[in-house]
């Protein structure tokens, strides 16, 4: 992170003494924080911001070059201060009180040029769920995530380069910093990846709505309706089916009927199929856990967010 921490201040117009102490530690002008710097955040990072952060005996403010506007609204209502690089600022510590809202900020995306892309987001998924997958050579991660042999070369130079992938002390390649490209993961998931592999909106014909997924081929819930599989807490109102049915006919195969508005989505599996590790529960009925985690995750829907974070408390932390 180049981040220049002091030079986001001289966007104020008015003076703040800055000291950047040891230990993430900042002080402005007589109120000492806790430092967290960033390059974006948007809704789901400040999610995870506000459900990391422990209280301390000082309050914690976050700077960023970019700062989404819904973000910047969760952060705010729970009392969490911010700067970006563009002025906008919100700290009430002590005697320092600063609201600045200029509505001319914009994103960055440079911090995910290199592999910010669908074949960068299945490899890198595969990484997330069996990190010793980094081992592997290119040629089995290429049959795995059905990715060109010469774009898994790519995308690990990539990740080689932005420290995500390194050498261990007995000289063997190691994924690191997984909390850190997990939240790269997930903004690569819902924006490129899913896209990428929608095949259409559909309603269901009749009742049984858990009752389409079948063993013969690989059809699984994910999102919302994984969550309500693998939780028993959420309700959903949206589904989310992967499949390596024929696109063309699946819908027939499966009771569905197209439909634009319709609460179904479904997408197309981007993983070889019966490969996903068979480690957790139901795992006939819904997708990997990490996919329901991401989709949850990236909405506005507090209780998307809560079944989430217990999602992410029991599958996914314990491999990061």
């Amino acid at each position: 992170m180049d981040l220049d921490i002091e030079k986001a201040f001289e966007q104020l117009d008015f003076p703040l003494a800055v000291n950047l102490e040891p230990d993430n530690i900042i002080k402005l002008n007589d109120s000492r924080m806790v430092l967290e710097v960033r390059n974006e955040v948007r809704p789901f990072q400040a999610f995870n911001i506000i459900s990391n952060y422990e209280p301390h005996d000082m309050p914690l403010i976050v700077i960023a070059r970019y700062i989404t506007p819904k973000a910047k609204m969760l952060l705010k209502d729970r009392g969490i201060n911010y700067v970006d690089s563009y002025g906008n600022t919100y700290i009430f510590s002590g005697d320092t009180k600063v609201y600045i809202e200029k509505n001319d900020a914009l994103p960055s995306t440079s911090d995910y040029s290199n592999f910010f892309t669908v074949s960068g987001g299945q490899v890198i998924f595969r990484l997330l769920i069996e990190p010793n997958r980094v081992k592997n050579t290119y040629r089995q991660l290429s049959d795995i995530t059905m990715v060109s042999l010469g774009t898994v070369s790519k995308i690990f130079k990539s990740l080689k380069k932005e420290g995500y992938i390194q050498l261990n002390y007995e000289n063997e390649m190691e994924l690191v910093n997984r909390e850190k490209l997990l939240e790269k993961w997930i903004i690569i998931f819902n924006e490129k990846l899913l896209p990428a592999m929608k095949i259409g909106a559909y309603s269901f014909i009749g009742p049984g709505a858990f009752e389409i997924l079948d063993t013969e081929m690989e059809t699984r819930w994910g999102g919302e309706s994984g969550a309500a599989a693998i939780t028993q807490y959420l309700n959903p109102e949206k589904f989310t089916v992967y499949t390596n049915r024929n696109p063309r006919n699946f819908h027939r195969e499966l009771r569905l009927y197209p439909n634009d508005r319709g609460p179904i989505t479904a997408y197309q599996l981007f993983w070889k199929q019966g490969s996903i590790p068979e480690e957790y529960p139901d795992y006939n009925l819904t997708a990997h856990p990490l996919l329901i985690y991401a989709e949850l995750i990236y909405h506005d829907s507090e209780r998307n967010k809560e079944t989430a974070q217990m999602i992410f408390n029991d599958y996914i932390k314990p491999n990061l």
